[in-house]
């Protein structure tokens, strides 16, 4: 009888962690394990991605998440931080029992947590006496005292039966000295992320010469990714590469009309600062960028636009790992990113990319052009990181470590029954 597999997905949209979990469940052998998806909210994307996998994927509500991640946290220096810490707090006991409930409903042998952000669930899962894989997918924030961060690093150490992280580095952030934990590192499929594709066909739909110089940033107008930081840098760029053009995936979406958003938008401005997408816009109509720099909305195809460029860059400017320099080492292009935790092991300086100082606009677009006027330079990169991604995202591999990992969990509570 297959080993019953349930799976807790904290995201409300599309993004790195739910088409991680889908890579893998693709290649999931079902004929050892009996998968079943549980979404925190009630998006149709994301329970699709699980849908169409003939899983069975449903929204099921009361579960909240506890940010504290380099991707977002709530900062008590801040009023609307504050706000955001209390409903937290409000929430975390109903979530545990939320958790509870849905582990009782569906009888797992295991349980399989799909971010360090599900910390309220983790307790569900063991107050609810059900094995708990818990894997890690984003860098824990350090906070203002580290209470929080300490705090999660204790669960951690002591809920799950089983930890996995993407990266080393994410692992030592939580646990510290201590030797728990495996690293397995993220799949990327080479099906998809083919290096034989071509990128015509993406340029002609984007309007992008044959000739062009093609930079591709996937962080939409995150600033944590590094958008301010690009922007700032490519008029530098473009004065020494005039055929530039620039695709920026992620920066189109409809804005929040919450009334707490909407209050932002006004207010914010008069203070100096702006909104996110305020300060993005700003920067854009500031550098006269708008006619080589192309906005999309989120893609689900990165890698016919990675087809289309000549350089993928990943200025993040906050500790994490980014898929999407793996990817590209996939495809077989060059990197400039950030010599910052994570993208350091994911990225071989002067081997597979070239790595800049965060929050360095000049050196990211020295590095840049460097590469886009070597094509040796940048055929060389390309090469070693494609072998690189290959030797550690291979998706074999992983999914053999994952059901080992579950192999194990399964056979101690075996064990224990007996």
């Amino acid at each position: 009888m297959p080993t019953s597999v349930l799976y807790i997905v904290h995201s409300s949209s599309l993004g790195g962690a739910p088409l991680s979990l889908r890579r893998f469940l693709e290649r999931l052998d079902r004929t050892r394990y009996e998968p079943t998806v549980a979404c925190c909210y009630n998006v149709p994307e994301v329970l699709d991605l699980f849908h169409s996998l003939d899983i069975e994927a449903f929204y099921w509500p009361g579960i909240d998440i506890f940010p504290h991640t380099t991707l977002g946290w709530h900062s008590l220096l801040s009023p609307m931080g504050m706000v955001g810490m209390l409903q937290s707090i409000t929430r975390f006991s109903p979530s545990i029992q939320a958790t509870m409930k849905l582990v009782q409903s569906v009888g797992p042998d295991i349980v399989h947590l799909n971010s360090l952000v599900l910390a309220p669930s983790a307790i569900g899962v063991k107050r609810a006496g059900v094995k708990l894989v818990w894997h890690i997918r984003e860098p824990v924030h350090p906070g203002h005292f580290g209470l929080r961060r300490r705090w999660l690093g204790m669960l951690a150490k002591s809920l799950p039966d089983e930890i996995v992280f993407i990266c080393e580095q994410n692992r030592q952030q939580l646990m510290g000295q201590c030797r728990g934990g495996r690293v397995v590192h993220n799949i990327v499929d080479f099906n998809r992320f083919d290096r034989r594709l071509g990128g015509l066909m993406t340029r002609e739909e984007l309007g992008l010469a044959p000739s062009a110089e093609v930079i591709l940033f996937l962080g939409g107008m995150s600033q944590i990714k590094g958008a301010t930081v690009l922007l700032a840098a490519l008029p530098y760029v473009k004065q020494r590469v005039p055929e530039l053009e620039v695709i920026i995936a992620g920066a189109l979406g409809p804005q929040s009309n919450s009334v707490v958003a909407r209050v932002a938008r006004k207010v914010l401005p008069l203070v100096g600062s702006g909104t996110q997408r305020q300060q993005f816009d700003t920067l854009l109509d500031d550098g006269h960028m708008r006619s080589y720099v192309h906005l999309l909305p989120f893609r689900r195809d990165p890698e016919r636009l990675m087809a289309a460029t000549d350089v993928v860059v990943a200025p993040f400017t906050v500790p994490h790992y980014g898929m999407p320099v793996v990817e590209a080492g996939a495809m077989a292009k060059p990197v400039v990113a950030s010599r910052i935790g994570g993208l350091e092991e994911a990225v071989v300086d002067g081997q597979t990319g070239l790595l800049v100082a965060p929050n360095d606009p000049a050196a990211l677009a020295n590095a840049i052009v460097s590469v886009l006027n070597d094509k040796s330079l940048a055929h060389l990169l390309g090469e070693a990181g494609y072998q690189r991604a290959f030797l550690n995202h291979n998706a074999d591999a992983h999914v053999r470590k994952i059901q080992m990992i579950y192999d194990q969990v399964f056979d101690q509570h075996e064990e224990f029954i007996r």
